[in-house]
């Protein structure tokens, strides 16, 4: 896995080097510290891949354009999508530009799952992990390895910038 990672680094790296900046519309429900941090650490990751990608947070009912790339950011429950997001999401015609990133509540998870599209993630791809947000650790500031969880934060947020590229090219 960390092999895969520092590939899927060095060849987001070239490709967002040569490339413009790609705007990516998140979509969320409300202002809650989860969104926030959620948000922030995305754009904290992308920054340290050096991907040009700039990410704008709009809070629901947003106006999506034609081949907008959006991230939907489904937070505060342990299950299932908000039905505002849901309602969001179906007027989109467009499904293979939208992500849906679900941050499960109250979940211990050390991983981050991918799903394909289907009926359960309304007809998009999706990436969920838990809600446990925490910095790299104390060690990682003297050379140590950083957290497990900050670890898996960063594989899901590389998974992201992937998924973002994949779209992008495909625009």
């Amino acid at each position: 896995m960390k092999r895969f990672c520092l590939l899927l680094l060095a060849t987001l790296g070239t490709a967002f080097a040569f490339s413009e900046s790609t705007s990516v519309l998140i979509l969320y429900n409300r202002n809650t510290p989860v969104n926030s941090d959620v948000i922030h650490f995305l754009q904290d990751q992308f920054a340290r891949n050096k991907a040009d990608v700039t990410l704008k947070p709009e809070a629901i009912p947003a106006q999506v354009t034609p081949g907008q790339l959006v991230l939907v950011l489904n937070t505060g429950l342990s299950q299932g999508i908000d039905r505002q997001l849901a309602n969001e999401v179906s007027k989109i015609d467009d499904k293979s530009k939208i992500l849906l990133l679900s941050i499960e509540k109250g979940s211990k998870a050390g991983t981050f799952e991918t799903l394909p599209s289907s009926p359960a993630t309304l007809g998009v791809d999706a990436v969920t992990s838990a809600s446990r947000w925490e910095g790299p650790g104390f060690a990682s500031f003297f050379g140590g390895k950083p957290s497990a969880n900050y670890l898996m934060q960063s594989q899901w947020a590389l998974y992201v910038l992937h998924w973002i590229e994949k779209a992008r090219t495909a625009l």
